[in-house]
């Protein structure tokens, strides 16, 4: 009869016998790989937890890293564009302030008074030339800014809008003035030269009075007197002179009428032609003297003092200022640009101070802008001087 052992004594036989196989494998296991190898032991997996693969985990770290590296991207985007967009807002000002170089200028001789001294227009449309390169360049500054609109803030927002009202404001105080000083410069090289022909006129008067002068020696000398007058050929030479003279004067009316053509010279010219009629009439008289036909002499010496009085008739009723003449024209030719350059220096003055506030320029601190009558506000050459105010001018208060 073949005994067994008892179940459980079996089995515990065999699970000591399998403890002690394994501990020998591993011994001869460990002992074969080295002595620094160590027994592989498995860690555990918390209950209910989720294997996580390689792959996803790498995936995540990806994008994680792709998401940070995007909102330092568009940081960084933001930051440069709007870094940009102040630097070509910079670039217009300076473009703007240069400029007024020739605006500052113009703005002088728009409020200067006509006929007055005009060498402030010399070389006006060099300077121009420039202020409208200078302009146009901003405008193109101003353009790439507002391209980066979106990356300013409010305020940089509202100077580039400030900025471009001041340009066009610019631009329309330039095309106005222009027309101005134009119509000015004329009327002045007009009013110089009926100037010229008075002073000649004058001159003409002196030496027809010398002319008399000495037509009444040489009587006096035939009626036997003593006189320092003794040939008639002076009061010719003289009254000759006197013509010469006269004729000068007509010849600078005529260029004066070339010169600005828009005035009324009748006046002028009635008076002139009748004073070179009696001068002629002197002449013929002293001349038929000097001939002997003292006649002829006397008959003419009536029609000179005819035509004489009718030259004092016309001379009673020449303007008081020889600018006279010209204000009616004037006004007619420059009021609507006036008012129009009026208005643009107002709103350029207006956006002006909104560029000065975004800059932090204190106007009541700066001083750019002296002898600028009229001006508001001021603002520093190097960012955005002041618009000149035009002087408020009485255009019927002539030179």
């Amino acid at each position: 009869m073949k005994l067994y052992a008892p179940r459980r004594l079996r089995e515990g036989t065999n699970v000591k016998r399998s403890r002690r196989d394994a501990a020998r494998g591993l011994h001869d296991a460990s002992h074969r790989a080295g002595s620094f190898a160590r027994p592989h032991r498995c860690r555990a997996r918390p209950c209910g937890s989720v294997a996580t693969p390689l792959g996803l985990r790498a995936l995540i770290v990806v994008l994680v890293v792709g998401a940070l590296g995007g909102v330092g991207y568009l940081l960084w985007s933001h930051f440069s564009s709007a870094s940009r967009a102040k630097a070509e807002l910079g670039d217009a000002i300076d473009c703007v302030a240069q400029a007024d170089a020739a605006i500052v200028p113009l703005n002088e001789a728009v409020s200067s008074q006509i006929g007055g001294d005009t060498s402030s227009h010399e070389g006006p449309s060099e300077k121009i030339d420039s202020a409208t390169s200078l302009l146009t360049e901003a405008s193109s500054h101003l353009e790439r800014a507002q391209a980066l609109a979106d990356h300013l803030d409010d305020s940089g927002r509202e100077v580039l809008d400030a900025l471009s009202a001041s340009i066009e404001a610019r631009r329309g105080m330039i095309g106005a003035g222009e027309v101005i000083v134009d119509v000015d410069d004329a009327v002045s090289s007009a009013l110089g030269l009926l100037g010229q022909a008075r002073d000649r006129l004058e001159s003409a008067d002196e030496k027809a009075k010398a002319a008399s002068d000495a037509a009444n020696e040489y009587a006096r000398f035939l009626a036997g007197e003593q006189t320092q007058i003794k040939d008639a050929n002076v009061a010719v030479s003289l009254d000759n002179e006197a013509a010469s003279l006269i004729a000068e004067a007509s010849d600078l009316l005529g260029k004066a009428k070339q010169a600005f053509g828009d005035a009324d010279y009748a006046v002028y010219e009635s008076y002139v032609a009748k004073r070179a009629e009696a001068a002629q009439l002197m002449l013929d008289a002293d001349s038929a003297v000097v001939s002997g036909d003292f006649e002829r002499a006397g008959q003419l010496v009536s029609q000179y003092n005819a035509a004489d009085a009718e030259a004092a008739t016309f001379a009673a009723t020449l303007p008081a200022n020889l600018s006279d003449i010209f204000v009616d024209s004037y006004a007619r030719l420059t009021s609507a640009e006036r008012q129009k350059y009026a208005e643009s220096a107002a709103k350029a003055a207006d956006a002006d101070a909104v560029v000065r506030k975004y800059q932090g320029v204190d106007e009541r601190f700066d001083a750019f802008g002296r002898g600028i009558v009229a001006a508001r506000g001021a603002g520093r050459v190097q960012e955005l001087p002041p618009v000149p105010r035009m002087c408020e001018v009485d255009v019927y208060s002539l030179a």
